[in-house]
């Protein structure tokens, strides 16, 4: 594989320096203008070298980046909120693949090389937001790293069906399911052991985790 040379950058701010690179490994750090050997040369021009930057918490599915502005007008709850994004998304063509590549090459264009985002699991939706997300990260080669998080914002227990969506999630790649309540469950609240739900709560976080490529031993890990 052809090697890349990045001059003159500086990592951490420290002094300038030259990176060799090969695919996803760095094979060496010299002192800037010393790098030999044939390759791509970048000209860093003294800016600063850092790993790539980690978004623990996004939802790729349903960005309105670049969307027309659409004023609030629902009950100034959180459920009211929730129902005016339900209301709208259809009519701005979400989840999109082409929505969630433009938040994706945002997130590149500043550095941000992995991503752990939410994306909507509910009957209006079913599993398309994540079917959306895995065909964006599967566009830029891996260049980017996804992990999927089923997010059933709108309710478990209250929305029946939604917990068969959760095991079809489980049956398309998810790790074991884990779930995590947002809000506190009254004395009365039961809980479910299936697809490790739990009930009464009005958002549950579930994380099935994605098809995306490990990371290499000289890339930051995400938390």
């Amino acid at each position: 594989m052809a090697h890349v040379i990045l001059t003159n950058v500086r990592p951490w701010g420290a002094a300038p320096v030259d990176i060799v690179l090969s695919g996803a490994e760095i094979l060496s750090v010299v002192p800037a203008g010393t790098a030999g050997g044939e390759g791509a040369r970048l000209d860093g021009d003294g800016l600063l070298a850092l790993p790539g930057f980690i978004n623990a918490h996004a939802h790729l599915d349903k960005s309105w980046w670049g969307q027309p502005w659409v004023s609030y007008g629902g009950e100034a709850t959180t459920q009211g909120r929730i129902s005016h994004e339900r209301a709208e998304r259809d009519g701005l063509g979400i989840p999109s693949p082409s929505s969630t590549t433009a938040v994706l090459r945002e997130y590149l264009r500043h550095g941000t090389t992995a991503v752990r985002s939410h994306v909507d699991v509910d009957l209006g939706v079913g599993l398309r937001g994540i079917e959306v997300v895995r065909e964006a990260v599967a566009g830029f080669g891996g260049a980017i790293e996804v992990e999927i998080v089923a997010f059933p914002q709108d309710g478990v227990m209250r929305r029946p069906g939604v917990l068969d969506l959760l095991d079809r999630a489980a049956e398309a790649g998810a790790t074991p399911l884990r779930s995590t309540a947002t809000r506190s469950r009254s004395s009365t609240d039961s809980s479910a052991s299936r697809s490790g739900a739990v009930s009464g709560s009005t958002s549950i976080c579930t994380t099935v985790v994605s098809s995306a490529p490990s990371r290499s031993s000289s890339s930051p890990s995400a938390p």
